[in-house]
C-alpha cells in the first residue's frame, strides 16, 4: 500500500515564527504540515 502524502508546504519547527507561518498558509488554502519533535510554541532569549 502506497500512503505518501503530498504537501505544498512543510515546516520544520513549531517555534515563533514556524506555527504562524503554518496557520496563515492553511488559512490561505495550502495544505501545510508542521513537524515538532517535541513542544509547540518556542522559547524567547534574552542576551
Amino acid at each position: 500500500m502506497n500512503h505518501q502524502k503530498q504537501y505544498k508546504a512543510i515546516i520544520i519547527g513549531a517555534g515563533q515564527g514556524g506555527k504562524p507561518l503554518a496557520v496563515d498558509l492553511a488559512e490561505a488554502g495550502w495544505k501545510t504540515a508542521l513537524i515538532e519533535d517535541k513542544y509547540l510554541g518556542g522559547t524567547c532569549i534574552i542576551i
